[in-house]
């Protein structure tokens, strides 16, 4: 018989016991989920829209849209194919209106990394396109009173808004002085149609085509560069349909309006 005393050896637990019985009061191992693809396009496009609702870039609108195509392929490197931005009743802090707009560039390049980080939309190199503007008669005399096209007509006309409008499909009239003919001391009506070819617009002052004072203002319409801090925008064409013109415009942008522009 076994002493009373004699000691009891126990076995050690096997190795696939001690996993068997560490799994017991293990949990579950949950799913692998992989991380979400960001998605470049939307990046740039929320961005952009963000930034062009603050109330230092529009005061108001009636909507902001901005389609980016930049695949994944072309994006991880800054490469976007092209941008629209669309909208209607845009106003400026400075009271720059327009009934629609429409901006498109085609292909450029970004700091992917600095909209991945929210630090805003820096362009690489400047983008070119053609943007399309829409005026009422309000809008017209906003922008001929504006101090963008103000200080463009310095020395040159002074611009009344009062009465300035766009007439039947026709043309736009509007009302201003020539400051460059030292005679020329009341104001005058001028009337402006589109012109025959691309660039061009064709003037007459009082009923008159071809005088000084309406050579001087179509070379005016042709030659002026609107900059909005960074977006140039170049006379192209324009078409009036009813109570409303549309300008067509040459395109380049330097930079993207930062929140804090003042146009």
């Amino acid at each position: 018989m076994r002493s009373l005393c004699s000691p009891t050896v126990i076995a050690a637990p096997s190795t696939s016991a001690r996993r068997d019985a560490r799994a017991r009061f293990l949990p579950p191992r949950a799913p692998f989920i992989p991380p979400p693809i960001v998605d470049p396009s939307t990046v740039i496009s929320e961005l952009a829209t963000a930034i062009l609702k603050t109330p230092l870039v529009l005061k108001s609108h009636r909507g902001v849209r901005c389609e980016v195509d930049a695949p994944m392929e072309t994006a991880l490197s800054g490469g976007v194919r092209s941008v629209r931005i669309t909208g209607r009743r845009w106003a400026s802090p400075r009271n720059l209106t327009c009934d629609g707009i429409e901006f498109v560039v085609g292909a450029c390049r970004i700091d992917l990394s600095a909209a991945l980080a929210m630090r805003g939309i820096v362009l690489e190199r400047p983008a070119t396109g053609t943007a399309r503007l829409s005026f009422d008669s309000s809008d017209f005399g906003n922008f001929l009173t504006h101090p963008l096209t103000r200080e463009a007509a310095r020395g040159r006309f002074a611009f009344d808004n009062t009465d300035a409008r766009v007439v039947d499909s026709d043309h736009l009239e509007l009302t201003a002085t020539w400051l460059e003919d030292e005679n020329a001391k009341s104001p005058q009506r001028f009337a402006l149609r589109p012109g025959s070819t691309v660039g061009s617009v064709d003037v007459d002052a009082d009923g008159v085509v071809d005088s000084a004072s309406s050579r001087a203002m179509k070379r005016f319409f042709e030659t002026l560069v609107v900059d909005l801090e960074g977006t140039e925008l170049r006379y192209k064409s324009m078409r009036i349909d009813g109570e409303t013109v549309e300008f067509e415009l040459d395109l380049t942008v330097n930079r993207f309006p930062s929140p804090n522009v003042r146009f």
